[in-house]
């Protein structure tokens, strides 16, 4: 399940009534931040959590941060002047490729290991 809904009630209601027995949510590291109840995208993600915990349905919420192609979008400035525009150039980011993600989904849809986890899902280092 991809957590990109505003009123997800209506469907995790409808994801418990036909018998599903775990939903692998598609979430965001936005939601460990602090004050991410304040942020955009915390706030998005974490409703989506907290209405897939009401539902009663066991879960595994997958939390990626930036994924490795967003980094495509840099390509136009690196060959135009070398540079990586940022809008807080001091953050630290460790993009996790998509690839990663969908291997974790995996192991969350075949089996038991990530019932009721929450895994942080980021790249190999800074």
């Amino acid at each position: 399940l991809y957590a990109d809904t505003a009123h997800p009630e209506p469907l995790l209601a409808r994801v418990a009534a036909a018998g599903v027995r775990h939903v692998v949510l598609l979430s965001s590291s936005a939601v460990t931040a602090p004050g991410a109840a304040d942020d955009f995208n915390g706030a998005r993600f974490l409703r989506v959590e907290r209405a897939v915990e009401d539902s009663g349905v066991a879960h595994t919420f997958l939390r990626p941060g930036g994924f490795a192609s967003n980094t495509a979008r840099w390509s136009w400035s690196i060959r135009t002047d070398g540079t990586v525009p940022l809008p807080h150039p001091d953050a630290v980011q460790v993009p996790v490729h998509e690839a990663d993600v969908a291997d974790v989904a995996v192991v969350a849809l075949t089996g038991d290991a990530l019932l009721g986890a929450a895994p942080v899902l980021t790249g190999p280092e800074v």
